[in-house]
């Protein structure tokens, strides 16, 4: 899933500390796609790849907006999907479909019609509708 996220700065809180010709922006976008977490990081972190290949670790408290950037891919069936490992090791995709409805292929999905890989990824998407600004 292409995202676009908005992180705050816990910097610009204390810029008044630093030399006066180092600029401390507010905040920083960052644009990309989401991937598997690295196993030693816990559910307050996510992984994005920017399209210059640079993986992002960054901290979902510190995100002030995000939304999904709308982008063709070379998909058999026109989804956005996102790999996301499981606690017993298998890896788990959340599709998105054209109506913009997500859904899981793990069992508890199937199931439920809601799993902890849907709600990962919907934490990430602070805001699916918000616009760049």
């Amino acid at each position: 899933m292409r995202l676009k996220v908005r992180i705050a700065n816990v910097l610009y809180a204390v810029r008044d500390r630093y030399s006066p010709s180092c600029v401390i922006s507010p905040h920083t976008d960052y644009t990309g796609d989401i991937i598997p977490r690295f196993p030693w990081l816990d559910d307050n972190w996510f992984c994005l790849r920017e399209d210059n290949g640079d993986v992002r670790v960054l901290f979902k408290d510190n995100i002030v907006c995000g939304w999904r950037v709308a982008t063709p891919r070379n998909i058999d069936d026109d989804r956005k999907y996102v790999c996301i490992p499981g606690k017993n090791g298998k890896q788990y995709t959340v599709s998105l479909d054209t109506a913009g409805r997500l859904s899981c292929d793990c069992t508890g999905w199937s199931y439920r019609k809601y799993c902890s890989h849907v709600k990962e990824v919907n934490d990430v998407c602070i805001d699916q509708n918000a616009s760049a600004a």
